[in-house]
């Protein structure tokens, strides 16, 4: 390619001159297909942009479209830009669109291709994507211009051939409707020409159907192309330096190099692993058999002979250098002990072997032909009047360009007057199946990043293989190498073709003695280059006197057409391969394709061949069994042949559509997905900032508001602390001699309100409501009344200081509080009255001003409050009092009059002041009138009002810790008796909690009697143990009422409430019986010498017992079966015996579990309330048990519903139904985002003093500008009251809120996520479970109305479970065992006996392993497997961890249930063994897997290989075969079957498997490693290669960049982020 060369240094449009032959040569092609022959840098790109422009008005009236073609991806991005910058664009679009393979084009639809092809009229792609397109997308009639770039290319089965085979075999009568044909090249010939030039010429004439021309004054192109002539430099090829030994061992390695391939008949046929299985395909050899690796390493050895005899024992030394560091990375990746293990080592050690020869060779040891290239290089150095060089030397091995860039690297170190040398080298693009990735990043960005630096004259010599003769853009060098033989006369006029300097030299090593034939070749070159110009100047000539026959070529196969036109899509025989493969791929597995690829052989010889093909077994698969192709009479066109056949079949049994193309059958039908509601349309027209808030439901139980003539009740609030510690600031909430308490009048009874905590700075309290109604004398006349709602505006807005600016009060509600005195009688004991002198104190403190407001900053020396005898409240210990001299209003508790000192007495600290006198008159300018006067002790009482959270908040602010400085002490004089008493004080900061907990208790009753109501399920009271504290509920039988209200039963029964607790050594026990966790160290050792360690359970030294010994010991046993293939093995600590896990709670009998109760009131609380609310109970720990519970039931559901549907369709299915989007749905039918508590609770915010009502436009404004209240805070409450909403939008600004307020939660509306409503669906269903077993999760469920379609689409609810009936089987033993040899000893491993012995065969058979067509794959059972252990697990996990919190448990679930760790244990227990495959890519995975557990002696841990340890630290995820995990999952599937279902049974055998892993894990439980790193404050920066499909993770840290690679954004972060953490654990170890 040559357009950086074409015309002129910046190819714009508007400044390229064309030139005279540009111009004819453009005339032609309009007339007539062309093939333009010219040499490299004479501008034939330009051509084809002319003849563009020329099509580009015809293109843009017709949709027709001009296709520009070219071989590789990097040509067709250059070129794409190359025509970008050379045809204007309009406006609104660009002209040009490139097509390429990491585009997914393979994966585009019909209409994708539609809309792309649509957006531009040239399109520039690769040859392949426009062959699989056309015909299906686009037809020939469809475009008016092809332009073949570098056509020398199309032969034989090229992709540009086949493009033409279309063309011709096009009707003659629609000939006129093809598009013209333009190709480009610089020469037509390819080889030595021993024909005729004629005869090439009309070769590709005949190919292109295309007149092969140039331009008919040749001489004018040369002007514009190289000038370089070659220049022979002849050197000694008789150079022997090779001595004698290393003669010897070169041809004693090679000969056992050889007898290696002889013996490896495994290596030779790698797709067939399982010698069980061979007799299925007789004396047959498989296709696809990549050369031995002996064979390539045999052929290493062979190079590096040359490269000793033809550079030197140097450059031999440094080959060899390079071959050992390449084998020793391979090794890395491959498993110990197989074949390619032994011959990678084998080879290392000949390498060193073979530089202990010649130890430390000179850098004089090097031949003649290497010593004159640097006489050559030495010519070119920089002097005046000489243009710096810039040259490529061309060789044609890949090993001597790196040896010889290593020699002149180190030359240029030795000899000074080559260090202007600036050397670099480009091998090209080599396949290295082990590590992609590698590949991926070190081949082909790292030839562009060379190629830049070259351009930038940061390199100025390149030794290069033949990647560097076409195609690359590379600027015009001055010197042009060619260092070994010149073997074709394409080469021989490309590689010239980079020479197109002015001054420019092409030099041409030709040895000696042989310089006669190579002279006389050369000749023969420029002889053919001679011809060659004047055989295409004379077609140029003669151009119009004949045009060439379209004559088509006749297929050995002709192809599938079911059309039958030329227009109707086809399969050739060269597509049907590709085909097979992507119907394999696409329709019959998931993307990792090399998992599903057929199987094909062969048979016969001597030119009448036959093939065979095997598809893998799938539900989806529309083809079974073996086909057979015809004979033909090569190997290749038979396999042809019989994917040919395959796609004829698979076209008449209805797997390919019209358009030849697979049919999608991993799509769910359109009457299943009808069950499936329309998405929600409601919050369509709310703006972004109102989506998502959610009014807030309060407790119908409380619709009922005070009437002075109906009775009410009374429950007086008793508050203590739970464990008080002796300190002085305890007594606060000590209310054992106090007067006064608080009361809480109500229309409702309160009775069922369990006794509950609250959180505060000095410790839990323990909050009861004791029910006084019949002791307490309630006045509430309307003049009574009207009094304490007048007492709740002072309470909140004076005393607590609520701001209340956007609230109005009425005059009715079902809850008052009021403030109530303690009256002490022998005949009663306590009774209760409601204190109107302390509402006449509030009335007068506030009656004056506005709440808060009534604050003097001094108080004259006259008007002072002097304690004395009067005023007893100073001295009874329940006093508060408020500073007058400070600069904030500050409330005290008066815990101590401090008799003994006096304002005279020493200040607390003396650096400060002297006194305390002294220190007030400092600090304030306050003079003391009495000395004499006793201090007080006092406290600060907190401002907080929050008493929900377990844990200090910063950012909330809603605690801080109060140390010893919160006591301080205080002059009376100074201060001023606040007329509330400390005890009603103190409890009122807690009474916004308290209203806050009973509301949301009152909503869960009400949730447990809608649930009832359907379900049947009493509600009665149970006890749950939580924090070491019991929360003591009622018992009171309430009515089970439906939802409508109606009574089924009345009130049956009110029983006497149970007693308080309040000391922990009285905390009711947890009735849930959990599993044992006694140990199981004591049971018998199930391995002993007779079993097989094909199951492995712990490591045993090898110094302990001997390879011989087992394998004598398991010979005396099997002796008909021969040795066992015996690894390191394990011994167990387990019984044999299932009754020794007897102690695991019972899971098919429900036991310890009432089936007929509802869950605790505080469980259904936790269920409704989420995590974000920040509140000490939160739903996450019933939301996991939950989950999982309903995946286990989904799973089973859609099992024995869809026995027709495969993993993939029965897991997109479950997705679907227990998606978020699908609870949300079923979640809001029930109203459940209404009771859920979803944003923090800010009593300053959110909370509604009872009798108080919000203005509900200024809520509605608050949620639109952004969830805040405070935007009110600077307008006049009058403004407020009566606004409209726009109104109040107008006048409202957000920038003036005094301080942030909560976003999720506002006076009566929550802001929730989707997510939201399904986690409290799931936290019900986890409720229901842990209270009332499985038929209680299924009653709920039931009244979630959570069901799937059955195979119509039709609604079944879930519980009916049953299974698809298995296909009957003879159970005969030889036959089974064929499969599974070794199913005696797995059945003993497992301590269970199959009753179907073929649910075991088929848990462990790939989808690839075809010999097996008696059981379906393991997928299916997989699918089950998943969703029965992940609940068997997580179900033990919940109930034996208590004291760990949601956070933890998820931890601990997430340790446990993942690929990892079941394929670490599939691998430890040597399971793996027993699978049965074929691919070879799975072979290789899990043998690299294996060898890597091996090394880490069977943990269970992550792991990641390091690519590149030096400046910039790289890692390279290990990810676990994903078929070893599920190898554990289908045979937990298979044993749930067997069983009947069983889950006890099912978990007896995988608890022995897992229970070490679940010990570890629950002392110890591993976080994820990006999860540490992020909770360290590190980000992880993701970026993405949409070439490779790959994932790049940069994490910096000290200053460092670290990098991991890995196939998903996930495995990416986890390399980086192991490799962080380990190198953190070693700076701290390192570190003193």
């Amino acid at each position: 390619m040559d357009t950086e060369t074409d015309n002129s240094e910046s190819p714009v449009t508007d400044s390229i001159q064309s030139r005279d032959y540009q111009i004819e040569l453009f005339e032609m092609a309009k007339k007539q297909n062309l093939l333009v022959c010219m040499p490299t840098g004479s501008g034939k790109t330009w051509v084809s942009v002319l003849l563009t422009k020329y099509y580009l008005p015809t293109c843009i009236e017709t949709t027709k479209k001009v296709i520009f073609l070219a071989n590789t991806v990097q040509l067709v991005v250059q070129q794409y830009q190359y025509f970008v910058d050379n045809i204007p664009s309009t406006s609104d679009k660009s002209h040009v669109s490139f097509f390429v393979g990491y585009m997914d084009c393979d994966n585009w639809t019909g209409e994708k291709w539609q809309d792309m092809l649509s957006q531009s009229e040239v399109l520039v792609m690769s040859t392949e994507i426009f062959l699989n397109i056309l015909n299906i997308h686009c037809n020939l009639s469809d475009v008016c211009l092809i332009i073949f770039d570098e056509c020398h290319h199309a032969d034989k089965n090229h992709s540009m051939n086949r493009i033409m085979d279309i063309y011709k075999e096009y009707p003659k009568e629609r000939i006129s409707e093809l598009p013209r044909i333009l190709g480009l090249t610089a020469t037509i010939i390819k080889g030595i020409p021993n024909s005729k030039i004629q005869d090439e010429i009309v070769r590709m004439e005949t190919t292109l159907a295309a007149r092969a021309v140039t331009y008919h004054q040749y001489e004018k192109i040369l002007k514009f192309s190289t000038k370089a002539k070659l220049l022979e430099m002849f050197y000694n090829g008789d150079y022997v330096n090779i001595r004698q030994e290393f003669s010897d061992y070169m041809t004693l390695s090679m000969e056992a190099l050889l007898a290696l391939n002889v013996e490896n008949d495994e290596e030779q046929n790698p797709e067939v692993l399982d010698v069980r299985f061979k007799h299925n395909v007789p004396n047959s050899k498989l296709f696809g058999r990549s050369k031995s690796l002996p064979k390539v390493l045999y052929n290493y050895l062979v190079i590096l002979e040359k490269i000793c005899k033809e550079l030197g024992p140097h450059c031999a030394d440094l080959g060899a250098a390079v071959l050992t560091i390449s084998v020793s990375r391979k090794l890395m990746t491959v498993a110990k002990g197989t074949n390619k293990c032994t011959f990678y080592q084998i080879f290392r050690t000949m390498m060193y072997q073979f530089m202990s020869i010649y130890p430390r060779p000179s850098i004089h040891d090097i031949s003649p032909k290497l010593k004159l290239l640097v006489e050559e290089l030495r010519k070119r150095r920089p002097m005046e009047g000489r243009e710096d060089m810039c040259g490529i030397i061309f060789v044609q091995r890949k090993l001597d360009c790196q040896a010889i860039h290593h020699y002149l690297q180190e030359c240029i170190a030795h000899y000074s007057d080559l260090k202007f040398l600036k050397t670099q080298f480009i091998t090209g693009v080599e396949k290295d199946f082990e590590n992609p990735l590698e590949v991926e990043e070190s081949n082909n960005r790292l030839i562009r990043h060379i190629i830049s630096q070259f351009r930038k004259k940061k390199y100025n010599l390149l030794i290069s293989t033949a990647v560097l003769e076409e195609g690359l853009d590379i600027p015009s060098c001055n010197l042009v190498i060619r260092f070994d033989n010149v073997d074709s006369y394409r080469s021989y006029t490309q590689s010239m073709g980079r020479a197109r300097n002015e001054t420019a030299d092409f030099l041409v090593f030709v040895d000696a003695t042989d310089s006669a034939r190579q002279v006389a070749l050369h000749q023969k070159y420029r002889q053919t280059s001679v011809e060659l110009s004047e055989a295409l100047a004379s077609n140029a000539l003669h151009l119009g006197d004949e045009s060439v026959e379209i004559v088509p070529r006749i297929p050995e196969l002709p192809p599938f057409c079911p059309g039958g036109t030329p227009e109707s899509p086809r399969i050739t025989a060269n597509d049907a391969i590709q085909v097979i493969h992507k119907y394999c791929m696409g329709t019959l597995g998931p993307s990792t394709g090399a998992w599903h690829n057929p199987v094909s052989w062969f048979e016969g010889e001597l030119l009448n061949y036959r093939a065979f093909l095997v598809l893998p077994r799938n539900k989806r698969s529309k083809l079974h069994g073996k086909i057979e192709g015809e004979f033909m009479t090569t190997k290749e066109s038979a396999k042809r042949a019989v994917f040919l056949k395959a796609c004829k079949k698979l076209y008449e049994a209805g797997a390919f559509d019209e358009m030849l193309k697979p049919i999608c059958l991993d799509k769910i039908e359109p009457k299943i997905l009808e069950f499936f509601e329309e998405e929600d349309h409601n919050d369509e027209n709310l703006s972004t900032q109102l989506k998502g808030w959610t009014s807030k439901t309060y407790p119908k139980s409380l619709s009922k508001n005070i009437c002075p003539d109906e009775p009410a009740y009374m429950y007086a609030i008793e508050l203590s602390l739970i464990s008080p510690q002796g300190l002085e600031k305890e007594k606060v909430f000590d209310y054992s001699n106090r007067r006064y308490t608080t009361g809480i009048m109500s229309s409702t009874s309160l009775q069922m309100i369990p006794v509950f905590k609250l959180e505060s700075s000095m410790g839990a309290l323990r909050v009861e409501l004791k029910d006084v109604t019949s002791t307490c004398r309630i006045e509430k006349s309307e003049i009574e009344l009207s009094r304490i709602y007048k007492f709740q505006r002072h309470l909140f807005a004076g005393v607590l200081k609520l701001n209340l600016k956007c609230t109005e009060q009425g005059n009715k509600s079902p809850l008052l509080i009021v403030p109530l005195r303690i009256n002490k009688t022998l005949a009663v004991g306590l009774n209760y009255c409601i204190d109107w002198d302390i509402i006449s104190s509030l009335d007068k403190e506030f009656e004056t001003a506005s709440p808060g407001e009534k604050y003097e900053k001094f108080v004259s020396e006259t008007a002072r409050q002097v304690p004395d005898e009067k005023n007893p409240h100073w001295y009874s210990g329940d006093a508060v009092v408020v500073p007058w001299h400070g600069s904030r209003q500050e409330f005290y508790c008066v815990l101590e009059v401090l008799k003994d000192m006096t304002p005279l007495s020493p200040f607390d600290n003396l650096k400060i002041a002297a006194t305390f006198e002294d220190y007030y008159k400092l600090k304030y300018n306050v003079n003391i009138v009495n000395r004499n006067q006793a201090l007080l002790r006092c406290y600060t009482l907190s401002s907080i009002l929050n008493y929900l959270q377990v844990k200090t908040n910063e950012k909330s602010n809603v605690f801080r810790k109060i140390g010893s400085s919160s006591v301080i002490t205080l002059v009376p004089e100074l201060n001023r008796l606040f007329p509330y008493p400390a005890s009603l004080y103190s409890q009122a900061k807690t009474i916004p909690s308290i209203l806050h907990r009973i509301s949301r208790f009152l909503i869960a009753m009400e949730l447990g009697r809608r649930i009832s109501g359907t379900t049947g399920i009493l509600q009665r009271p149970t006890y749950k143990v939580s924090d070491n504290w019991a929360y003591n509920e009622a018992v009171e039988m309430l009515s089970m009422n439906s939802e409508s209200g109606s009574s089924n039963n009345g009130v049956e029964a009110v029983y006497k409430t149970l007693e308080n607790f309040t000391q922990s050594e009285k905390l009711i026990p947890n009735p849930t019986i959990t599993g044992s966790n006694s140990s199981l160290d004591s049971m018998e050792p199930l391995w002993d010498v007779d079993i097989p360690l094909l199951f492995r359970l712990k490591y045993i030294h090898p110094h302990q017992v001997t390879v011989e010994q087992l394998q004598a010991a398991v010979a005396e046993r099997f002796p008909s079966r021969g040795q066992i293939s015996l690894m390191s093995g394990y011994e167990s600590q387990m019984s044999k015996d299932l009754n020794n896990t007897d102690g695991l709670e019972s899971l098919d009998k429900d036991t310890g579990i009432d089936t007929k109760s509802q869950p605790p009131i505080y469980e259904l609380l936790e269920a409704i309330t989420l995590a974000k609310a920040q509140d000490r109970i939160s739903l996450e720990r019933l939301e996991i048990i939950g989950d999982s519970y309903l995946k286990f039931t989904t799973t089973l559901f859609l099992f024995g519903n869809f026995p027709d549907y495969d993993e993939g369709k029965l897991t997109e299915l479950r997705c679907k139904l227990v998606s978020n989007n699908q609870l949300r749905r079923l979640g809001k039918k029930k109203k459940l985002g209404e009771i859920l508590s979803g944003g923090i609770f800010y009593p300053e915010f959110t909370f509604l003093p009872p009798s108080f009502n919000v203005y509900e436009t200024a809520a509605q404004v608050a949620m639109e500008v952004g969830g805040s209240m405070n935007i009110f805070n600077y307008l006049d409450e009058l403004k407020l009251k009566g606004m409209s909403f726009e109104e109040l939008k107008k006048v409202v600004d957000p920038a003036r809120s005094e301080k942030s307020a909560p976003t999720r939660a506002l006076f009566g509306y929550s802001k929730l996520k989707e997510k939201d409503i399904a986690d409290c669906v799931e936290a019900l269903i986890g409720a229901y479970y842990t209270t009332g077993g499985q038929k209680g999760a299924l009653a709920l469920m039931k009244w979630l109305e959570i069901r799937g379609p059955d195979v119509n689409g039709n609604p079944i609810s879930y519980g009916d479970w049953t299974m698809p009936p298995r296909r009957k089987i003879d159970n005969h033993y030889v036959k089974l065992t064929s499969f599974l040899p070794y199913l005696k000893e797995l059945e003993e491993f497992l301590t269970y006996t199959f009753d179907d012995p073929w649910l075991a065969v088929e848990a462990f058979t790939h989808p690839d392993y075809y010999p097996n067509e008696i059981t379906d794959s393991f997928q299916r059972l997989e699918f089950l497997g998943d969703a029965v252990l992940d609940f068997l697990i997580t179900n033990h996990i919940y109930k034996n961890s208590d004291a760990k919190t949601p956070g933890e448990v998820t931890d601990l679930r997430s340790a446990l249930v993942n690929n990892v760790t079941f394929g670490s244990l599939v691998v430890r227990y040597g399971l793996h063994k027993q699978f049965l495959y074929i691919s070879r890519d799975v072979a290789k995975s899990i043998a690299a897997f294996v060898n890597r557990q091996e090394l880490q002696n069977h943990e269970v841990t992550g792991q990641f290989k390091l690519l590149n340890e030096k400046e910039c630290p790289t890692a390279l995820d290990i990810e676990v075969p994903k078929v070893l995990g599920d190898i554990f999952e289908s045979l937990c599937g298979a044993i749930y079957l067997d069983s009947k279902m069983s889950l006890d049974t099912t978990w007896r055998v995988f608890y022995r498997l897992m229970q070490a892993e679940i010990e570890k894990f629950t002392k110890n439980c591993p976080k994820a490693p990006i999860r540490e790193i992020m909770e360290m404050g590190l980000k992880p920066e993701i970026f993405t290669d949409t070439r490779s499909k790959s994932f790049l993770c940069v994490i910096r840290f000290n200053g460092k960049e670290y990098r991991g690679y890995g196939t998903s954004k996930r495995s990416a972060m986890n390399a980086v982020a192991k490799f962080v953490l380990r190198i953190m654990n070693q700076e701290s170890v390192e570190s003193p």
